[in-house]
């Protein structure tokens, strides 16, 4: 398919909206109480498909997206946690050496189940199996 023709196709967001609800707990701090003014009011919707433009138009006017559930929170003066919007330019994001590190890490874990360093573990099962014999 050419550019000009996926361009001329009317792509829509597909959402399942469900409007106003109350929510007594803090997502954030987990925080419960059973007087009014610590419940938050939001109105939320399930994206199920969110085009480009879209989700830019939500982002813009104070929705927030966590997975596919896309939420306007209360007024910030009746929730009991900052909320604070992250956003990322991944064209000029670069690693720290920490984040890297907690990305070899983590690729270490995916390959072998273990939290350690190869060189640990290995060392690790010589040494269990020097004093089983």
């Amino acid at each position: 398919m050419s550019s000009s023709e996926s361009s001329s196709l009317n792509v829509k967001s597909v959402i399942e909206y469900h409007g106003e609800y109350s929510k007594t707990r803090c997502g954030y701090c987990k925080n419960s109480s059973s007087s009014s003014s610590s419940s938050s009011i939001s109105t939320g919707f399930v994206a199920h498909f969110l085009t480009v433009f879209d989700y830019e138009r939500c982002i813009n006017n104070g929705w927030r997206r966590s997975g596919r559930w896309v939420y306007h929170p209360t007024p910030i003066e009746s929730n009991c946690c900052v909320l604070c919007t992250i956003r990322l330019n991944v064209e000029r994001f670069q690693k720290t050496s920490k984040q890297k590190r907690v990305e070899r890490k983590f690729e270490r874990y995916l390959e072998t189940g273990f939290e350690t360093s190869s060189s640990s573990t290995s060392t690790y099962h010589h040494h269990h199996h020097h004093h089983r014999q």
